[in-house]
């Protein structure tokens, strides 16, 4: 079994003047081939925790190590084993593409023969070697994406950071993000991804790792923290006409399904009441909303899903 490309121990960061910590004994690993998702709200520490990984910032406590070397203590040794692939376009204008990625290699320490050779493969990689000989500022906004990935990979590393890789992008632009973050992991990859959205989470992650003030909540592969959460195997979602509306109307929908068979938490977020089951049958849903609409707490309908990802981070994280 390969070791892994990522290791936090205990981590932990506190900043002068902080009334808090911003990362409190944070442990988690990453293995080749697999992506970690980091999920959290504003203000979690997902940033303070990539930061540290790629030796930005220096841990309070604890030891990071990027493919068995530690980031405080070997930090320019551990950059080569990593990339950051950033949200905006930092290719160098007024050069091709191919003196892009061979700069990127000569900055790594590679012999200019050799750093060619490694962006001949990158490109091959993304196929895009018909761009090597483009200038940078000719390029289309995907296609410098594609090279921006390209790039990432010419020094070969063990680690990529995705730090909302899909912010502000069109649906098509998302699309392509996707598909070389999943490209990247077949390639072997270790993936660190920092996202709000909760689609791309479900898409890319192998894992997902829940933060707030600091702290890992939970952690796990999504039907595992689904399990964990006790949101079961259907949710039955009840919308109510107000925020304050459904708080009122909670207690009366705890009590209706007191004794109803199979029903594992009442909860509510917002203007909306959840009830959460252990079995996908549609007559367990069907007797849940028969019950609500009899206590009164239907205001403008009900329906029963699947438990999604956004439910997780509700029941952990909860709302603000």
């Amino acid at each position: 079994m390969s070791a892994p490309a990522l290791v936090l121990r205990d981590v932990s960061k506190t900043y002068p003047k902080a009334e808090a910590p911003a990362l409190r004994s944070v442990s988690l690993s990453i293995a080749p081939g697999e992506c970690l998702c980091l999920l959290g709200p504003n203000g979690a520490g997902k940033t303070t925790l990539t930061s540290i990984v790629s030796s930005r910032v220096r841990a309070t406590a604890g030891t990071a190590e990027v493919s068995g070397l530690d980031v405080a203590a070997q930090p320019h040794a551990a950059r080569r084993r990593l990339s950051v692939v950033p949200q905006a376009d930092t290719l160098d204008r007024g050069i091709t593409v191919e003196e892009n990625l061979v700069y990127h290699g000569r900055y790594f320490g590679m012999a200019r023969r050799e750093a060619r050779e490694h962006a001949a493969r990158a490109l091959g990689v993304l196929g895009i070697e018909h761009l090597a000989g483009r200038k940078t500022e000719s390029l289309s906004g995907g296609q410098v994406q594609k090279v921006t990935w390209a790039r990432a990979l010419v020094h070969d590393p063990d680690l990529i950071l995705l730090d909302e890789p899909s912010t502000g992008l069109d649906v098509l632009a998302r699309r392509q993000t996707h598909e070389l973050a999943l490209l990247m992991k077949r390639q072997g990859k270790a993936v660190l991804l920092t996202t709000h959205d909760m689609h791309e989470a479900a898409l890319l992650a192998d894992r997902i790792a829940v933060i707030d003030e600091g702290r890992v909540l939970a952690q796990g592969p999504k039907d595992v923290l689904m399990r964990e959460c006790g949101l079961g195997a259907q949710i039955v979602e009840i919308s109510c006409s107000s925020a304050s509306r459904a708080a009122e109307a909670l207690p009366h929908l705890t009590h209706s399904m007191a004794e109803v068979p199979g029903v594992l938490r009442v909860s509510r977020q917002g203007a909306a009441l959840f009830v959460g089951l252990d079995s996908v049958e549609a007559g367990a849903a069907r007797t849940v909303i028969e019950r609500a609409a009899a206590a009164g707490v239907v205001d403008l309908g009900a329906a029963a899903r699947e438990p999604t990802l956004e439910d997780v981070f509700m029941a952990l994280v909860g709302e603000r």
